[in-house]
């Protein structure tokens, strides 16, 4: 039985040449995902050499060894990218994995994201290297999860898409709006009344609330 989080990311992998799962842990995500593409390669990989043992021995158990590789290796490291590829990172926060993703930002065309933390910055990242986003989602499964799906593309952005999502603002998801309300009132406390930072994310919360009421959600 998968995950609710793991289930959602997987609806959003398209059937393609390879899958890149950086950062596999047990490659639970792969082992699914080999059901739904049937003509699509995996591989599993990750930093952590326990983590690789754990990703083998459940392809291993699922009789998968033709469908699905592992590597140990830092982020992409290692691999060569071709322009087919749809590489998946899960679980991390966006520093780690603007580091990952950097020294081979140019031959990416299609990566999933699903950060823990600080997505206007990965908006941000993504957008000034060449990318626009094809699908966002969020849900809650015990803790909020936001994916992201990049593709290459330009896009002209708003700083307003980088704090809602250029895609998931127009969203009616309840999940998505509870999401944003609890992360800006969360951030609001340890900054100063006077700080310029308190006073614009204030302002984004009112729009935030405006655009709650539209979609009659709760708050």
């Amino acid at each position: 039985m998968i995950s609710k989080r793991i289930q959602e990311l997987a609806d959003m992998v398209p059937e393609t040449e390879r899958v890149i799962d950086v950062g596999c842990d047990h490659a639970l995500l792969d082992v699914y995902l080999t059901s739904k593409l049937k003509k699509t390669k995996f591989l599993a990989t990750d930093i952590s050499n326990n983590a690789i043992n754990n990703a083998i021995n459940t392809i291993k158990n699922n009789h998968l060894e033709s469908k699905i590789d592992t590597l140990v290796t830092d982020g992409l490291n290692n691999i060569d990218l071709n322009k087919n590829d749809f590489i998946v990172i899960s679980g991390m926060g966006t520093n780690t994995i603007i580091d990952i993703i950097s020294p081979k930002i140019k031959q990416i065309t299609n990566i999933l994201i699903q950060s823990n933390r600080d997505l206007e910055l990965l908006r941000k990242f993504m957008f000034e290297n060449g990318y626009k986003i094809k699908e966002e989602k969020v849900i809650f499964d015990e803790l909020y999860y936001v994916f992201i799906y990049f593709t290459k593309g330009k896009y002209k952005y708003c700083d307003i898409d980088l704090w809602l999502g250029p895609i998931i603002k127009k969203s009616n998801n309840k999940d998505y709006f509870e999401f944003l309300v609890k992360k800006y009132k969360k951030i609001l406390p340890g900054i100063p009344d006077n700080d310029l930072k308190k006073k614009n994310i204030i302002n984004r919360i009112k729009n935030l609330i405006i655009l709650l009421k539209k979609c009659r959600a709760i708050i």
